[in-house]
């Protein structure tokens, strides 16, 4: 069995119903695909199988789950990031001054803009090939880093 573990932070867990809808959509497709949940520590998992003859399937898998996480880091994570960035950027300024950067900053920037989904999605799509396995918070903190130069052109 070949597996695939994608592990998030417990805070992150919203991407749980998500996960479990894609992973009954592909095995409706593909009946031999395992797919469960574990908890350890801070870290919820998903936790995608497959037996080895079916390696094949696999890049249907990745692309499933990229375009999953992709939604959800555009979505769900990108309001942290622009406070991150802003934080990071903006160091000198006063924190009302930071509040009104973030709350001007166009909360749509990251959904509409199909470029920065694009590098999202092919961010993810590479790493689940090369990787397999994913930490979702480190994959956003160090391999997004096309991503957060986009989002920082719109501050």
């Amino acid at each position: 069995m070949e597996e695939i573990a994608i592990a998030v932070k417990k805070r992150a867990a919203q991407l749980a119903p998500a996960m479990a809808r894609e992973a009954r959509m592909l095995r409706k497709r593909w009946p031999k695909l395992d797919f469960h949940e574990a908890e350890e520590g801070p870290y919820h998992f998903f936790i995608f199988s497959l037996p080895s003859d079916e390696m094949p399937l696999l890049k249907h898998v990745f692309s499933s789950l990229s375009a999953v996480m992709t939604d959800h880091i555009i979505t769900k994570c990108q309001e942290d990031i622009v406070a991150r960035l802003i934080e990071e950027q903006f160091y000198f300024l006063e924190p009302d001054i930071k509040i009104q950067l973030y709350a001007e900053f166009p909360q749509s920037a990251g959904e509409t803009d199909g470029k920065c989904r694009r590098l999202v999605f092919f961010s993810l799509l590479h790493h689940f090939f090369s990787e397999g396995d994913l930490n979702l918070e480190g994959f956003i903190n160090f391999r997004l880093r096309e991503y957060w130069e986009e989002l920082s052109q719109t501050l």
